[in-house]
């Protein structure tokens, strides 16, 4: 699952995706990854505990807010790309 993941986000990331504003003045990047829960619990510690029990999810993040969004159903190229865009 983990490597099909990564060549999903791989290929999402390849792509002009335009998104979508909530409001004008927005200026949020978002940033994301494909995160690997057995290998990185540290990391994870720092998100909701739900997570950990996951082998792997799809983790959207605004660093300046410091908000997150993490896609957790199964991950297809064409879920990524709606979750991430």
């Amino acid at each position: 699952l983990v490597s099909y993941g990564v060549s999903y986000v791989f290929q999402v990331s390849q792509k002009s995706l335009s998104r979508r504003r909530l409001s004008s003045d927005s200026k949020d990047s978002i940033s994301y990854a494909l995160v690997d829960a057995t290998k990185q619990q540290t990391f994870l510690d720092a998100f909701d505990k739900t997570f950990k029990s996951r082998d792997s999810f799809l983790l959207a993040y605004k660093p300046r807010r410091g908000k997150y969004a993490a896609f957790t159903g199964d991950l297809t190229e064409e879920e990524a790309e709606k979750f991430i865009g």
